[in-house]
């Protein structure tokens, strides 16, 4: 989805990791647009307000207009947010510049609307596939596509095809992946019978991880 948002950046001098460290500890988080030229530009931009956008935006495909320096305006898509693994602050962004008039492939989420009807008679609703990917022209970049699960029986299966689309998103993923599906409930049995297999299982990945470090050692 598309933003009004103009974020205003700098281009980005110092390099490494203790200057990035530098930055963030300043409130000002590290980031690389990568051109239509094929180029990567260092940019620094405010960290809080990009957290604050990245709040106010639901899915993943955020396009925005960006600043840098006295340079003219540019349409550009995020493309990737890195997370610090403990504070999971964010700690770097990429950003790919887009031509409003060139189509992009990306990955769309799948949203699923209703309650199953095969759910309300005691089946499970299975969401098998979680995005697709699809090709479109920037300025119609959605959020999310979604899926009407409201008609399921139970055994009844959705596949890529039932998605409703309009001709500005062409979806690329082969139309027959199933999507969502209505199952029968499992037994205490099946479950029982699940979980002693998946415990079995890792004692034997373990005892081969084990193996494999003593012939290691001898090596």
């Amino acid at each position: 989805m598309s933003s009004d948002k103009v974020i205003i950046a700098q281009l980005r001098e110092e390099k490494g990791s203790n200057a990035a460290r530098r930055l963030r500890n300043a409130g000002v988080l590290p980031a690389i647009v990568n051109d239509i030229k094929g180029n990567s530009v260092p940019i620094k931009i405010d960290a809080h307000e990009f957290e604050m956008l990245l709040r106010e935006h639901r899915g993943d495909n955020l396009m925005v207009d960006i600043k840098v320096d006295d340079n003219a305006v540019s349409k550009v898509l995020l493309s990737e947010v890195q997370h610090d693994t403990v504070t999971n602050k964010v700690v770097h962004a990429d950003f790919r510049e887009v031509s409003l008039t060139e189509k992009i492939h990306m990955s769309v989420e799948i949203e699923l609307l209703g309650e199953p009807a095969g759910v309300k008679a005691g089946g499970v609703l299975e969401h098998l596939l979680r995005d697709v990917e699809v090709e479109c022209l920037p300025g119609n970049i959605v959020e999310s596509l979604e899926l009407d699960v409201s008609a399921l029986e139970i055994g009844d299966t959705l596949a890529v095809g039932d998605i409703k689309t309009d001709d500005t998103i062409i979806i690329l993923t082969a139309l027959n992946i199933p999507v969502a599906a209505v199952a029968v409930p499992k037994t205490e049995e099946q479950e029982d019978a699940e979980n002693e297999a998946a415990v079995a299982g890792g004692a034997e990945e373990a005892a081969t991880e084990e193996t494999e470090k003593a012939a290691d050692s001898e090596k």
